[in-house]
């Protein structure tokens, strides 16, 4: 059995067939390509709006862990007072186990830059700016990141034990 297009043989019939496809298939061509690009448009944004969302959550959650340590350092380095004769070895006795929980090393670098290790092992940061030396003096905690040899980065955070005199500094690896 042979079908024979006779429909397609006259030149008003394809015209026809021709404007009949072009009337159907450009408008819903143009309308796909229009929703495409707008919830293409849509979708960046929300995930923009998602991202900034969670790094502020994210942020916030480091700035309260910091502060966190921050006063734990703070409870910590209150037992060295300048005037006190305390031993650098009472604190330990007394917050060993807490204070390895949060830390992963501690220890107390003297003015001269020696370095008096309560636990862990810490390796001694590199000399402070003047900068950092005042940021210290004013008795707010200083953050340092420094890269060593094996492609890790190592976090300080530094306390004044009395920032009045600055006798000494305490420091934390995280």
């Amino acid at each position: 059995m042979k079908i024979e297009l006779t429909f397609l043989r006259s030149k008003v019939a394809r015209r026809i067939f021709g404007l009949f496809i072009f009337c159907a298939l450009v408008p819903i061509l143009a309308l796909a390509f229009i929703s495409f690009t707008q919830v293409t448009e849509q979708l960046h944004s929300q995930s923009q709006k998602r991202l900034h969302q969670s790094s502020k959550a994210l942020g916030m959650s480091i700035i309260e862990r910091l502060s966190f340590l921050e006063n734990e350092l703070r409870a910590f380095s209150s037992v060295f007072n300048a005037s006190s004769k305390a031993s650098p070895h009472r604190p330990t006795e007394e917050y060993n186990e807490h204070l390895k929980q949060r830390f992963k090393a501690l220890a107390l670098i003297t003015d001269s830059g020696r370095c008096i290790p309560f636990f862990g092992h810490i390796d001694n940061p590199e000399e402070q700016s003047e900068q950092e030396r005042q940021h210290l003096g004013s008795g707010k905690p200083l953050i340092l990141t420094q890269s060593r040899g094996d492609n890790r980065f190592h976090i300080y955070m530094m306390r004044a034990v009395d920032h009045k005199t600055r006798i000494r500094e305490s420091c934390v690896e995280k």
